[in-house]
């Protein structure tokens, strides 16, 4: 209920408990969530990687929180995320995480953001002549886009070409994938609809609320675009982290002592996870 939009509140009532239940296991889950989520996503091997930001609301009005987030397009995989002000530093931690999870070899990877300014050098230092980075500014009139102006930043006309006929979504340069997670992002989260009375308290409450989303986005969730006929994939699928279909309970009870993940598609990955819960499970 948590990541349909439900606040804490209402599940508290439709279930029967009390709100700081509610709390306490959201809590609980969130930490889950990341942990698994840090472990799986690693390797990735990114075509086209879209950035972008969206605002979100604490009960302090006056210090704004923002949802940073990486798409990859082929995928859907939702890669990274950091959550606070708009600054420097959080641009920085967002592409250092999504760097970190792609493989460090391969063909220039396609990045496009908006034209915010710290984008550009942080995105020099972290990806590199590994990228190439295009930066699609929209011109808006009375709510509507007039113009779309894209600028070349890193890269080569050459290599930008190249980067665009390995992209098998996008025909034309766009941000279309990732302000689409942000309205998924905004839509699923009671904390970050733009008039509610859920707001999260604080910015840790926050974060907890998008890594349990972001897990619930790649490994359960099935995505409407990667249907292949009857099969509907998760990104995660897409991606080949898992070989099926995730649940919340598959999540979790993976961190049990001698836990069997057979569903995790990378044998490095599952080898290494059946040794740390094999070692949790020695130490209990």
């Amino acid at each position: 209920m948590g990541v349909e939009g439900v606040s804490q509140s209402a599940t508290a009532r439709t279930q029967g408990i009390s709100p700081a239940t509610v709390r306490r296991w959201l809590e609980r889950a969130a930490r889950h969530a990341q942990a698994f989520f840090d472990v799986l996503t690693c390797n990735v091997e990114p075509e086209e990687l879209q950035a972008d930001e969206v605002r979100g609301y604490t009960w302090d009005k006056e210090s704004r929180q923002f949802v940073f987030a990486v798409i990859e397009v082929t995928s859907r995989l939702w890669l990274s995320r950091e959550v606070g002000t708009r600054s420097k530093r959080n641009c920085r931690m967002l592409m250092r995480d999504a760097r970190k999870r792609c493989k460090m070899h391969g063909p220039r990877v396609l990045i496009v953001t908006d034209p915010f300014k710290f984008y550009a050098p942080e995105i020099r230092k972290t990806w590199g002549n590994t990228c190439v980075h295009v930066e699609s500014g929209k011109i808006i009139r009375r709510n509507r886009v007039v113009r779309v102006r894209d600028r070349l930043v890193t890269g080569t006309p050459a290599q930008l070409e190249e980067a665009r006929a390995r992209c098998q979504d996008s025909k034309k340069l766009n941000t279309a994938y990732i302000e689409r997670l942000n309205l998924v992002i905004r839509r699923s989260l009671s904390c970050m609809h733009r008039r509610t009375d859920s707001a999260a308290k604080n910015r840790t409450r926050l974060t907890e609320a998008i890594d349990l989303l972001r897990c619930y986005y790649n490994f359960i969730r099935p995505h409407g675009a990667l249907k292949f006929g009857r099969e509907v994939r998760t990104p995660a699928q897409q991606a080949g982290l898992v070989t099926r279909r995730l649940s919340f309970r598959d999540i979790f009870m993976a961190f049990r002592p001698m836990a069997r993940v057979p569903w995790i598609g990378d044998e490095i990955v599952r080898k290494a996870w059946m040794g740390r819960v094999a070692c949790v499970g020695n130490n209990s």
